[in-house]
């Protein structure tokens, strides 16, 4: 998979310096590749984080909720089962689609980050662009709290991002982005049983 050619792997392998502590251990991501988030809460002058005048920086709890789900897109060595070609400019060349996220993970990213303000509810495909391809807000459309702009946990998730993730019940194989790195990646069974499913529907046919 390579999402973004200057930092992405051929394939996964431990990266000791990675800041994205879940995936030092088997990582698809080289280091210092969300280094503009840390510092500028963007990503790679594409995805400004904080593009309304009500606030200046994200909340400390979103602020980790996002840079997490961020580690997670950029670095996980399980997400193959839903890479698609990506539909927006370079230096991105692949995104995924409906990763079933577990509904706790959707709760508790939303409950980080409904107070945050945002113009545009799809950040994949609203957004204008300026000078330097940065995202900004189309002419007149109104800044309001996520809270407003989307209703629901749901919604967000399954929304912000063009539909990279669809919300499941905790109960059945979901991915998370959040998990404590001392330990085994929740996500490899979760991605070893979709694979291995897929694989046999294709022999099946």
């Amino acid at each position: 998979m390579e999402l973004l050619k200057s930092h992405s792997k051929s394939k996964p392998s431990p990266e000791p310096g990675l800041e994205c502590p879940q995936y030092t251990k088997k990582s698809c991501c080289k280091a210092g590749v969300t280094e503009d988030f840390e510092t500028k809460e963007n990503w790679q002058n594409i995805t400004s984080y904080v593009h309304c005048p009500q606030k200046s920086s994200l909340s400390p709890m979103c602020h980790k909720m996002f840079f997490d789900e961020l580690c997670f897109f950029l670095c996980s060595p399980y997400i193959g089962p839903w890479i698609a070609p990506a539909t927006h400019d370079e230096p991105v060349t692949d995104r995924f689609t409906d990763v079933p996220l577990c509904a706790s993970e959707c709760n508790s990213w939303w409950e980080a980050c409904k107070g945050e303000y945002t113009c545009h509810e799809n950040w994949y495909t609203d957004f204008d662009r300026d000078e330097n391809g940065l995202n900004i807000c189309k002419e007149g459309a109104e800044c309001r709290t996520y809270e407003d702009v989307y209703g629901t946990a749901f919604h967000f998730c399954e929304i912000i991002w063009d539909h990279s993730f669809k919300v499941v019940p905790d109960e059945v194989p979901c991915m998370k982005f959040t998990f404590d790195p001392s330990g085994p990646d929740p996500n490899e069974a979760t991605a070893r049983m979709v694979a291995e499913t897929s694989a046999k529907m294709h022999e099946e046919l």
